[in-house]
C-alpha cells in the first residue's frame, strides 16, 4: 500500500554431514597406542534441520518518518552419530530475534535512523561434540550444555548524499 508494507517469509534447511578420516602415516600416540596407515581415526555423521519463519512491517507515519518492526523465529536440531561408537545425541535449539527501528528525513539527501536489533548463534557441531569428533593427540570431552551465544545491537546514526559522495555518521 502507500504507507504499509510487508513481508512474511519462511526459511526451511536440511544439512547433512558424514565425515570419515584416516590415518595417512603410521603413528604412535602417548599412551603407546599404535596406528596404522589406513586405520580408522574418526566416522561421524551429523544432521541440522532448521525452520524458521519471519515476517517485517514497514509503516510510513508522514512523508518524513518510517517505522519498521522484524521478527524471527528459528527451531533448529542437530542429530549427531559416532559411528565408531554406538554413541548417538540430538540437542534442540528455539531462539527468536527482532529489530525496531526508525529513520526520519530531514531533508531530500539526509536522513537520520536509529534502531534496536537482537541476533544470535548457536553452538556449532563441533563445539558441542569435540570429545567425538577429534581424536588423536589430546583428549576432549563433549560439551553438550553450551548457551546459544545472543548480541543486543543499539544504533544511532545520521546519512546523507553531497553531490558524488555519500556519508554515514
Amino acid at each position: 500500500g502507500d504507507k504499509l508494507a510487508y513481508m512474511i517469509g519462511l526459511d526451511i534447511a536440511r544439512n547433512d554431514e558424514d565425515k570419515n578420516s584416516k590415518y595417512r602415516v603410521d603413528y604412535i600416540d602417548r599412551r603407546d597406542n599404535e596406528f596404522k596407515i589406513g586405520d580408522v581415526n574418526s566416522d561421524t555423521s551429523f544432521t541440522e534441520d532448521i525452520s524458521a519463519i519471519y515476517g517485517e512491517f514497514k509503516y510510513q507515519i508522514n512523508d518524513k518518518l518510517i517505522t519498521t518492526f522484524n521478527a524471527r523465529y528459528d527451531h533448529m536440531e542437530y542429530d549427531y552419530s559416532n559411528n565408531m561408537t554406538t554413541d548417538k545425541w540430538n540437542k534442540d535449539f528455539n531462539e527468536q530475534s527482532y529489530r525496531v527501528g526508525a529513520t526520519y528525513k530531514l531533508e531530500e539527501n539526509s536522513i537520520f535512523f536509529a534502531s534496536i536489533s537482537t541476533g544470535f548463534r548457536v553452538p556449532t557441531i563441533d563445539q558441542l561434540y569435540a570429545g567425538d569428533i577429534l581424536s588423536g593427540r589430546y583428549a576432549y570431552e563433549n560439551n553438550p550444555d553450551i548457551d546459544t551465544e545472543k548480541t543486543y545491537n543499539y544504533e544511532l546514526g545520521y546519512r546523507g548524499q553531497e553531490g558524488l559522495f555519500t556519508y554515514d555518521v
